[in-house]
């Protein structure tokens, strides 16, 4: 004898297809994700400068890579800016405040005539 008290959510569809239909939904999103950034990077140059035996790359590259809409430098301070991020430094410290944290780099914010740059992270 069947039982006659079902859930009404589950009339029609079992819960199984949906939440495997989800999880597709999620996975190609996810997929969609990977695709997308991994083709910002692979189709991105660095521009390395060599100084003092390091690799230095400009706040300049900095923000064409990461599509900082806004880009300042005035005197030795840099600034990125974007409507949701925001990363600042000042050339001489080792101090990099990214969305409103304080980051300390090993080696000193450089700058010269043209650019300020800080040691390339690999």
């Amino acid at each position: 004898m069947k039982s006659s008290a079902s859930s009404p959510h589950l009339q029609g569809t079992p819960a199984a297809i949906t939440f495997r239909g989800m999880r597709a939904i999620i996975s190609l999103v996810f997929l969609a994700m990977i695709m997308l950034s991994a083709g910002l990077t692979f189709g991105f140059d660095w521009k390395a400068i060599r100084l003092q035996d390091r690799d230095y790359v400009s706040f300049a590259n900095v923000a064409q890579f990461y599509q900082f809409p806004e880009y300042t430098r005035v005197s030795r301070n840099v600034s990125l800016r974007s409507d949701h991020r925001g990363l600042r430094a000042q050339a001489g410290t080792s101090e990099l405040d990214i969305n409103g944290v304080r980051f300390f780099t090993d080696f000193p914010i450089l700058s010269n005539s043209d650019e300020t740059l800080f040691l390339r992270w690999t």
